[in-house]
């Protein structure tokens, strides 16, 4: 119990420092989804934190048609299919200039959290119970945005892949390398055994 207060408060205190380092630079016309580029401050800060290493941010980049965010996870089934899992979002978007999300995976990968524009969701379950990933694994492996992309409203985009991928009888193991992009229309292309999502829904 002690442990999760811990990451709950360290959590809530890196959001409220992003909740007031948003951006202010005038949005462009189109919508778009990028990797932020963090401080040396901020890098600094999360390597004091055990899920440092697990911790991404993201620019949001607005404009006046945006009335809220959705953010989603979803888990790879046996038979490579998306299950929608928990997620959350926030509505009534007053001011459209852009913002950083920021998620933050547990180093247990038993849930995750969001934050955005002040407004976070600090424990969603991956599976349920938290238990979606299993202890005995081969190996794991991350891919997430890592540019700019255009996006359209209500449409998902994946910014957050996670894999883990059991060993084979022999000891050997290899792990194709999987288009993030590509990733949520065709999951049967999902090189994993158990896999989560992370989306975020501009609406």
């Amino acid at each position: 119990m002690k442990k999760k207060i811990i990451r709950s408060l360290a959590f809530m205190g890196l959001a409220a420092l992003f909740a007031g380092c948003q951006t202010t630079s005038t949005s462009p016309s189109s919508l778009s989804l990028s990797p932020h580029a963090i401080s040396e401050d901020t890098q600094s800060l999360l390597h004091l934190m055990p899920q440092g290493d697990s911790t991404f941010f993201f620019d949001l980049h607005l404009n006046e048609t945006v009335d809220g965010l959705e953010v989603q996870s979803w888990t790879l089934t046996a038979d490579h299919q998306w299950q929608e899992e928990a997620g959350g979002g926030t509505s009534g978007m007053l001011e459209h200039d852009d913002k950083i999300l920021m998620i933050q995976v547990l180093t247990d990968q038993s849930r995750f959290a969001w934050s955005c524009d002040g407004v976070s969701s600090p424990n969603v379950p991956i599976g349920e119970d938290g238990a979606y990933f299993t202890s005995d694994w081969g190996a794991r492996g991350t891919d997430r945005l890592d540019k700019t992309v255009d996006v359209q409203l209500n449409q998902p985009v994946p910014l957050l892949l996670i894999l883990e991928k059991d060993g084979g009888h022999d000891g050997q193991l290899s792990m194709e390398v999987n288009d993030l992009m590509q990733s949520l229309e065709h999951p049967e292309l999902v090189d994993a055994d158990r896999a989560l999502l992370i989306t975020v829904k501009l609406r």
